[in-house]
């Protein structure tokens, strides 16, 4: 199974709405998780792509 997602960790208690409920479901989903964070300009961003043709 594959999840991704735009917001961090520390940002899902405002997603979830509720403090407790976020940190056991992100609990769940990272318990022998191999969590890959990718971090960089976005291939949708259209100027990402100018800067990289540079």
């Amino acid at each position: 199974m594959i999840i991704t997602s735009n917001r961090s960790a520390a940002e899902w208690p405002g997603v979830f709405g509720d403090p407790l409920l976020a940190s056991a479901a992100v609990d769940r989903l990272r318990h022998h998780a191999h969590i890959i964070e990718i971090d960089g300009p976005s291939f949708r961003d259209p100027t990402a792509h100018k800067a990289a043709a540079a």
